[in-house]
């Protein structure tokens, strides 16, 4: 079996002859995994056996022979974290013992696991402070084991990480179009009298699963952080809330401080850095709009409906709802209009009768239509590459800005390149477009013709970081330390006194009328 690694839009989706064992079948993301494999016409069945039996998984897949496993089982407690407080054994079981089995015996038996995990391990910290943007990435450890559960789901992970067969998906505060279920946040948080106010990443599960079975079709593995881009605050879903299903809600906000009070374990709260998945998956929708379109919906009509007439037939004859969107952005009636669904009315004679009807009307067909074509409107891609570029000859300074105009010249009116002065000797070099493989080539392209450039009068160009799409988290970054190294160099005694010093400072570089030459 070859896994897919950590791609970004590299990994080929399968084939068919799929079949899931899925494990966590009476969870919500286990319930929904079967609904939506059923959808898809994917074969699957669901383990009998227990996670901390080996024997038992064993079994499982030698009657099964599935070609993926799904682990969506786990303690998490009734009615909340706090059940894993008072049940350490058990827990441990679950999500230790039982993880550690599944994952180890699938790669045993040469197949692939999908593990639902959390986000919950994070909380905000100095690098990460609330408000910022700057959210966890996959690399970041889990930096908080204030709640048991927290302090297992941590621990677990930075053990099956090591496992190449494994993709973990770090699930965070999921809510789904089944506002009834006492698994959805919306429903926890609209049952409590009193709640926090704090932004954090969550899950939009109606959007996510079927995403989660496209990775398991790449094969596609490592840590990702399974959330939708942004945050949202328990206010903001709150309002959103009484907004679209019940104008008559009223809640109020309490401290952290005064939460502690009635928990057993404190709470984390948290941002996680989405940049990975949405570049695997670009159609992917931020929170709050997430939230509005498949959630708490802008008419009278029902969401699991809209699924169940739409969105799963769509999957089932294009493959995957994306490719429907992407015809419905052009040529909407050539998809929509195909779809009916049956009502059962009364007959002329009394009986009932089957007609063949629109599966939606022409208002909720609109919307439909509206806000697919607004969400797949391309977004360019910034792509960055980080050299270090020294000339020791007499007119060295002369011979860089050459090279600089000889890589921005590469450049052409879909992939423009601009070289931006970091500090001596490190430069970047930068392009927006909307092909993420056509703007690495062109700035690979940039770099030789900088390379040649300056190598020919003696200098060296070495590439420290090759071209790869950057989000604005690492533009974000990239500024700080900017302004970091120009504050330093403002600081360094005698600056005031030297024209030469000003003049090799950070920032913007004018390749026309740079001043003196950089030199060591």
């Amino acid at each position: 079996m070859e896994y897919g690694a950590q791609s970004n839009g590299n990994a080929k989706t399968l084939g068919h002859g799929l079949k899931f064992l899925i494990y966590g079948r009476t969870g919500c993301i286990g319930g929904l995994l079967g609904q939506i494999c059923e959808a898809q016409g994917i074969p699957f069945a669901y383990g009998s056996g227990r996670l901390e039996n080996r024997e038992s998984l064993r079994a499982d897949i030698a009657t099964v022979h599935p070609t993926h496993v799904f682990n969506a089982a786990g303690a998490t407690g009734r009615p909340h974290v706090d059940w894993c407080e008072f049940n350490k054994i058990e827990t441990i079981r679950n999500n230790v013992i039982g993880a550690l089995n599944i994952a180890d015996v699938c790669r045993e038996m040469g197949l692939p696991l999908i593990f639902y995990s959390t986000g919950c391990m994070f909380d905000y910290d100095a690098d990460h402070p609330m408000g910022s943007g700057i959210g966890f990435t996959e690399n970041d450890r889990s930096n908080y084991s204030g709640s048991f559960f927290s302090k297992t789901k941590g621990m677990v992970e930075d053990l099956v990480k090591n496992y190449e067969n494994v993709c973990i998906l770090r699930v965070r505060m999921p809510l789904f179009s089944d506002l009834s279920h006492h698994r959805n946040f919306i429903k926890k948080i609209i049952g409590y009298e009193r709640v926090v106010n704090i932004p954090n990443s969550m899950t939009v599960l109606d959007e996510l699963l079927p995403i989660s079975i496209e990775m398991a079709k790449r094969n596609l593995t490592g840590i990702w952080n399974f959330t939708n881009p942004g945050v949202l605050s328990h206010n903001e879903v709150l309002e959103m809330y009484r907004d679209y299903v019940d104008p008559n809600f009223m809640w109020k906000n309490f401290s952290l401080e005064e939460q502690a009070k009635v928990l057993a374990a404190p709470r984390c709260n948290n941002e996680l850095d989405s940049t990975k998945l949405k570049l695997e998956f670009p159609e992917i929708l931020p929170i709050k709009e997430s939230v509005i379109n498949l959630q708490l919906s802008n008419t009278d009509y029902l969401w699991q409906e809209l699924y169940n007439k739409i969105g799963w037939p769509l999957y089932r004859k294009y493959g995957h709802a994306f490719e429907a969107f992407k015809i419905i952005v052009t040529d909407p009636d050539s998809v929509l209009n195909t779809l009916t669904s049956e009502v059962k009315k009364p007959g002329p004679d009394g009986q009932e009768v089957t007609e063949v009807v629109p599966a939606v009307t022409e208002e909720v067909k609109d919307a439909l239509v509206k806000n697919i074509r607004r969400r797949m409107t391309p977004q360019p891609l910034k792509i960055r590459a980080d050299v270090e570029m020294k000339c020791f000859q007499f007119d060295g300074v002369l011979h860089i800005k050459e090279a600089m105009r000889q890589a921005e010249a590469a450049g052409n009116d879909d992939c423009p390149v601009k070289i931006k002065l970091v500090a001596p000797p490190l430069y970047v070099l930068t392009t927006q477009t909307l092909d993420k493989e056509q703007g690495i080539l062109t700035l690979n392209k940039a770099i030789a013709a900088c390379t040649e450039a300056i190598e020919h009068h003696k200098g060296k160009l070495v590439v420290k970081e090759q071209p790869r799409a950057v989000s604005e988290r690492d533009d974000k970054l990239l500024a700080e330390h900017m302004a970091k190294l120009r504050n330093d160099n403002e600081e360094v005694s005698g600056d005031e006194d030297s024209e030469e010093e000003e003049d090799t400072g950070m920032g913007e570089v004018d390749v026309e009328n740079a001043g003196h030459g950089i030199m060591e």
